[in-house]
């Protein structure tokens, strides 16, 4: 007894050999443009200090997990001082105001 194969065999589709020649394909377009509104939203300033943070914490700890960085994450933040957090939201400041600028 022969096997049975899994799934469905798809049938070829027979070469049209009959087709006039000059038919015109459609073109293939590139990506369109995203307009202004629905651009994804700039990254926040705790993201980028996880960002920055994230390197050290690798190199400290290679094998960690992705729950335990997330708390050594949020407890740098926290034990930063409000000045150098404001460091960080100053830069997201900036910018924002150079996104909507353009």
């Amino acid at each position: 007894m022969a096997r049975r194969r899994r799934g469905r065999r798809r049938k070829k589709k027979p070469i049209n050999r009959y087709r006039f020649p000059y038919v015109l394909r459609k073109k293939r377009r590139g990506p369109k443009p995203i307009p202004k509104e629905k651009r994804k939203r700039p990254t926040n300033a705790f993201q980028k200090f996880s960002k920055k943070e994230r390197i050290k914490i690798r190199k400290q700890r290679p094998n960690i997990t992705v729950k335990q960085m997330a708390t050594q994450l949020r407890l740098r933040w926290r034990r930063l001082s409000y000045t150098e957090q404001m460091n960080f939201m100053k830069r997201k400041r900036v910018r924002r105001v150079r996104r909507i600028s353009e």
